[in-house]
């Protein structure tokens, strides 16, 4: 018997079927293949992965598998695979009755196995895998955790083989639960109904979201429907042991990951095709789940986060002001238009009032734009962001926005979008209502065409050059409105279809009554690119005539003007749109912009190479490259002279800086505490008065607050003072973090502190310094660091016209203060 090899072909060569239970686009199957795929691809970046979805959650009968069964025999009896990959219980079972009829000798690596029976694999030793193990047990024992005063937990499953296995698995746990636990199954009820069930739980109530992917009369549901409906409806929450249930409103749990079974199904396989054999590799039966949290739903329910374990994965944790944004730019990080785009969303963002976390992508669509790319970008962007909790997508010009279209009701449905850059929409009237706004690029091309006029009045033709690039549909689509508004004694005469040696040639032979519009030429007939700086000196370097253009681009690049369009204004326009919408705008409420800013430009240079009087253009047009002024022509001198007698200056006063110097390090010495480096109470006494008679001329109010940390002394005792150090330089970087610039903060001694906050409410401080509180709790947590802390707080405001002294202000503060850390000891659990 001649022993069978594994691995003998190149990378190149290999061929493999991955046969998936299920269908494109389930949640679950999605992943796993995208687990497999980006693994895959570094071993072997070259094989042929064929994917096969079997669509079993819809069509299970027996009469259905004997048909596939029959399909798969005349599909595949010319194909030959290195190796097959079985995705979940149906394709498993399937493989093992019909495998060796359809693929004899072929190994099979499996993911996703529940509801088969381990033995049956022991038989077959070209078959190895991944089981799906569901942790109910460590998921309730979280959960329960999280919330120990439960009483009761409602099941939800459904009767799928997943159903039952996750149900017999269930069975298993019931013994190691406390008896007097209430346990109420839901299963088979549509949807709705079981939405409605769950709408009026008890507190003392959780919810165990089993396997619902079809109800008792055959609806199927996607998971995503499925958590999002439960969700919105429950009052209590939802745990679950799949992560294809996450981020659309379950708490957490100890998730099967369909990415993690991809992934680790993908490692066995790539060591099969490098020639190990399937007998040699075991069945992985554990260490592929996750703990995972949404800390917007630990929020929302008031869990405590710090009772989670430390292996625990918090996702979606934002900050009160704290925006996330994904930016998808059409073309590459290199690209000008992009840059100054770029440039105009910063110019705006950079001052937002949130604390914007951005992440930027690029798609490079100038150079790449074949189907396998734009699949590959997908499924990057998807697995970067497809559980990300964005808040806002900016797209930049039409390819972005195109892709994102696409996207958008798949993985990123209730994210606000602006667009900028985009030169032609179907349907406009309706963006806002699928939550899109933004701005047109609404380059001028009439007025850039009786610019060229005007300066050129014995012109008879426009020369208009232009490609078949999306941009340069768009542009086509554009000078077609506005050309029956030229006069009709002008002649149009379009390039057409051209290499760039043969544009060059043409521009060169044009007579003296000819301007020329250069839209955009980015690739020639012989499918050579350009960038839009390369094309527009090329053409110019031989043209005998003026170059007019509409975008900022080709300014400098040899094109003599143009009323034009700028990214950086695209940019900033979006940016204000964007401000908009994350001040919590409603999208609908914000219309599209039409038109853009633009401005008339001339190139000084290439006017004088036409003999165009510069001082006849009229007002308002901005001139390039103009002659230096005397200031320019003498910059270096003048500065040098000045440098000098700086130097002078810099003399005379350096006994000055010396004195002033050491006058400097005492101040901040005397008013600064040196453990925490916030002012102390010498500053304070120094600065309140002034403070008072300020709000008073200006009739602005003011909060000031007493500030304690709960149980500094206990720490000190219990724990050393070193950790109580640590207790007290947290909680101030924690309160740093939400006061402002302009707000005094003191250190008084010890563990107690004041704070002035301007233009503040007492309510307005006291919400405050409880957001302070819980970035406390969040650091101490990430330094590993189990303490009961706290920060009690009592604040007094200042009313100008009510005025009080310095001496009530902080005694009214103290005694709330007090209270409010008395009250807390009482609801503190002993």
């Amino acid at each position: 018997m001649v022993p069978v090899c594994y691995g003998e072909k190149s990378g190149e060569e290999q061929t493999i079927l991955v046969l998936n239970s299920y269908h494109k686009g389930y949640e679950w199957s999605d992943q796993i293949i995208s687990g497999i795929e980006s693994t895959l691809s570094l071993p072997f970046p070259k094989a042929n992965i064929h994917i096969e979805y079997m669509d079993t959650k819809r069509n299970s009968s027996p009469a259905y598998f004997n048909k596939l069964l029959t399909l798969y025999l005349e599909k595949f009896k010319e194909r030959q695979f290195d190796l097959i990959i079985a995705t979940d219980d149906h394709a498993i079972d399937f493989l093992l009755r019909s495998g060796e009829t359809l693929f004899p000798g072929i190994p099979v690596v499996f993911c996703g196995a529940n509801a088969l029976d381990i033995k049956k694999f022991q038989k077959k030793s070209d078959f190895t895998g991944v089981l799906e193990f569901a942790d109910i047990k460590a998921t309730l024992d979280i959960a329960l955790h999280l919330q120990p005063n439960t009483r009761k937990i409602v099941v939800i499953n459904d009767q799928t083989a997943t159903g039952r296995y996750v149900a017999e698995e269930f069975d298993k746990v019931l013994p190691t639960l406390n008896k007097d636990l209430k346990i109420e199954i839901l299963e088979d009820q549509p949807l709705t109904e079981l939405a409605d069930s769950i709408k009026q739980l008890s507190p003392d109530t959780i919810i165990l979201l089993l396997a619902y992917l079809r109800d008792g009369q055959g609806v199927y549901y996607d998971p995503e429907l499925t958590a999002s409906l439960l969700s919105a409806a429950s009052s209590v929450p939802i745990y679950s042991i799949w992560d294809f249930y996450f981020n659309y409103g379950i708490t957490g749990g100890v998730l099967t990951s369909g990415f993690r079974q991809g992934e680790t199904v993908a490692e066995m396989a790539t060591k099969i095709l490098m020639g190990a054999a399937p007998s040699d590799i075991e069945i992985v039966t554990r260490g592929v789940n996750r703990l995972l949290f949404d800390y917007k739903q630990i929020k929302h329910f008031n869990l405590p986060i710090e009772k989670l374990p430390q292996d625990a994965i918090v996702k979606n944790i934002t900050y009160a002001d704290q925006k996330n944004i994904l930016i998808l730019h059409s073309y590459s990080a290199d690209n000008p238009w992009t840059k100054a785009i770029m440039n105009g969303l910063e110019n705006i963002l950079h001052d937002s009032e949130f604390m914007i976390n951005s992440f930027t992508e690029f798609m490079d669509s100038k150079r790449f734009t074949d189907k396998a790319y734009l699949y590959s970008l997908t499924q990057l962007l998807k697995l970067k962001y497809g559980q990300q909790d964005l808040d806002l997508i900016i797209v930049s010009d039409d390819n972005a926005f195109n892709f994102m279209m696409r996207l958008k009701d798949h993985f990123f449905k209730n994210i606000p979008v602006v667009f900028c850059g985009v030169n032609y929409l179907q349907d406009p009237q309706n963006m806002t209502s699928r939550n899109i706004t933004g701005v047109m690029e609404s380059y001028d091309i009439l007025g850039t065409l009786k610019m060229g006029l005007s300066l050129f009045p014995k012109t008879e033709t426009i020369y208009v050059i232009n490609d078949t690039t999306t941009t340069g549909i768009a542009n086509h689509q554009r000078f077609d409105e506005v050309v029956a508004k030229l006069p009709k004694t002008i002649n149009i005469k379009h390039s057409g279809s051209l290499s760039m040696q043969q544009l060059q040639q043409k521009v060169a032979e044009l007579d003296n009554k000819t301007v020329i519009l250069l839209m955009s030429f980015n690739i020639d007939k012989n499918n050579h690119r350009f960038s839009y700086q390369e094309s527009a000196q090329l053409i110019s370097s031989h043209s005998v005539r003026p170059l007019f253009g509409f975008w900022d681009f080709y300014l400098d690049h040899g094109i003599l003007g143009g009323v034009i369009t700028r990214g950086w204004d695209q940019g900033k326009t979006a940016g204000i749109l964007a401000q908009r919408v994350l001040n919590g705008e409603k999208v609908s409420s914000i219309p599209i912009v039409e038109k853009s800013p633009v401005a008339s430009v001339i190139d000084f240079t290439r006017a004088l190479s036409f003999d165009l009087n510069i001082e006849s253009l009229p007002a308002g047009v901005t001139i390039l490259n103009k002659p230096e002024s005397f200031f320019d022509k003498y910059r270096n001198t003048i500065y040098i002279t000045l440098w000098v007698l700086g130097i002078i200056v810099l003399i005379m006063g350096i006994k000055i800086t010396l004195q002033t110097k050491k006058q400097k390090e005492l101040s901040v010495k005397t008013k600064t505490d040196p453990m925490t480096g916030v002012n102390n109470l010498d500053h304070f006494n120094n600065s309140v008065n002034e403070i008072i008679t300020s709000a008073i001329a200006t009739n602005e109010l003011f909060t000031l607050c007493y500030l304690d940390l709960d149980n500094l002394k206990m720490i000190n005792d219990t724990f050393g003072h070193k950790n109580g150090d640590k207790y007290i330089l947290l909680a101030v970087d924690s309160i740093r973090s939400q006061i402002r610039g302009g707000d005094l903060f003191c250190r008084v001694g010890g563990d107690e502190f004041i704070a002035i906050l301007k233009h503040c409410t007492s309510s307005q401080g006291t919400a405050l310094f409880k957001r302070a509180e819980k970035e406390l709790h969040l650091q101490l947590k990430q330094h590993g660091l189990s303490l009961h802390t706290g920060i009690s707080c009592g604040c007094c405001e200042f009313d100008p016209m009510k005025p009080v002294s310095v001496t009530i202000l902080l005694e009214t503060a103290d005694n709330m203060m007090y209270k409010n850390k008395q009250k807390r000891k009482k609801c503190t659990p002993k």
